[in-house]
């Protein structure tokens, strides 16, 4: 299984934590924030979801150390605008399985 991982944006810490708490999911995605912009931080939280969901640590692990090495613009672009929100705001990004992520882009589309 394949999985993708990207950076969504910033956001203030209470929005991430409701829509974490009240928002129902699609099955085979996570939703991972982090107060800096750090590759530390999200390897951390891609190895604790990853049991829950059932995915292989280290094939989810690879996806964000791979997501990092080849989006260096994207990274900078969203450091740079962590850093101009205050620090009130976390980075947030998306974790999951290639499927998930098909059948999430599905969903919006049958919208």
């Amino acid at each position: 299984m394949g999985f993708v991982f990207e950076l969504l944006g910033v956001s203030p810490i209470l929005d991430v934590f409701q829509h974490q708490t009240f928002r129902q999911h699609p099955q085979g995605l996570a939703y991972l924030s982090a107060p800096e912009a750090r590759l530390d931080p999200f390897l951390e939280s891609a190895r604790q979801v990853s049991p829950d969901h059932g995915w292989n640590v280290d094939q989810a692990v690879d996806s964000v150390i791979r997501y990092w090495l080849r989006n260096a613009e994207a990274v900078h672009h969203w450091q740079q605008r962590l850093l101009e929100s205050g620090r009130e705001c976390l980075l947030v990004a998306r974790l999951g399985d290639e499927q998930a992520y098909r059948n999430d882009l599905n969903a919006l589309l049958a919208e």
